[in-house]
């Protein structure tokens, strides 16, 4: 009687131990909706500082000038949004797989309060100081300039490709044998 409970308790144990052990598949999520999980995905940052000199001594019925010059930093991140991919620009053909990632584009930009400084003013005595709606125009002016000198400093291109790397190496340890990326 005892040896038959013994082997009972003995194929009971080895039963439990084979189906916990038992390999479970977890379920497969379609690649594109993996993607779109993502999100924003940035993958290039960069700090731009630029400085905007500003200068009013060619108004002809005052005397005097003014100039000014302020400094400042702007943070810089970019990266593609893949909340934008659509079913034709990812294809599954077995263990290959093709991508096409949607365009760059600049995810944020932050100009902290903190990091512009009026570094330098020269007020003729025939003057008035800049106003606070001049100061602001110089500093909007220095955020545009950022802006649109972003694009000469490859920030899309660097994000473009940190997408490629990033994509290529997540679906290569999703477990895909060719990952093609666009």
């Amino acid at each position: 009687m005892v040896q038959i409970s013994k082997k009972i308790y003995l194929a009971a144990t080895a039963f439990v131990l084979l189906c916990g052990c038992a390999k479970k598949e977890p379920p497969q999520t379609p690649p594109l909706l993996q993607l779109r999980q993502i999100g924003q995905l940035a993958t290039a940052e960069m700090e731009v500082s630029k400085v905007v000199r500003a200068r009013d001594e060619d108004t002809w019925y005052k005397l005097g000038e003014r100039r000014m010059l302020i400094t400042c930093r702007a943070r810089i991140k970019a990266g593609v949004n893949l909340e934008q991919l659509k079913e034709m620009d990812v294809v599954q053909q077995g263990g290959s797989i093709l991508i096409k990632l949607p365009p760059p584009q600049i995810i944020s930009f932050s100009m902290p309060p903190e990091a512009i400084r009026v570094s330098y003013t020269d007020i003729g005595h025939f003057r008035d100081p800049f106003s606070q709606t001049e100061t602001n125009a110089i500093m909007k002016q220095a955020e545009s300039q950022i802006r649109r000198h972003a694009d000469s400093l490859d920030i899309l291109a660097r994000a473009k490709a940190g997408a490629i790397t990033f994509v290529t190496r997540f679906f290569v340890q999703a477990g895909f044998e060719e990952v093609i990326v666009e």
